[in-house]
């Protein structure tokens, strides 16, 4: 998150300080964003899980969840007020129901998988939680 939001290179000295060298590539990040302007979750969904899997055999376990990384950069990038939350749910789910089950077993992890419907009631029903 922090990736997208940075405007210039880091110092070497800053990249000495991080510790978590699981961060994604900010030509993938313009890629997945390019894809969600396009409304193609599919692709995007597919870019980052290779590029987990690529971390892993690297020896670095990204945990995130590959739902809230693309709900980040849709919300953020295109904007809350340009997306609709219900067509991306339903989006999401759509992808899943695609996959073979090897692929969701070699590739995708539970925090991956759309939300329950009990979850987007939630959502829908209770304010959005805004951040500044």
């Amino acid at each position: 998150y922090i990736l997208y939001k940075q405007n210039h290179p880091a110092s070497p000295l800053l990249k000495a300080l991080l510790t978590d060298q699981a961060h994604l590539n900010k030509n993938v990040i313009q890629q997945i964003i390019s894809s969600i302007r396009c409304n193609d979750l599919l692709t995007p969904v597919k870019r980052l899980a290779n590029e987990r899997h690529k971390l892993q055999n690297n020896g670095v376990d990204r945990t995130h969840s590959i739902y809230r990384d693309i709900l980040f950069l849709a919300l953020t990038a295109i904007g809350r007020s340009n997306v609709d939350l219900a067509t991306f749910h339903r989006e999401y789910a759509a992808i899943f129901d695609k996959l073979t089950e090897k692929e969701c077993n070699m590739y995708y992890r539970n925090q991956d998988f759309p939300p329950s419907a009990a979850t987007i009631f939630c959502r829908a029903y209770f304010k959005p939680l805004l951040l500044p």
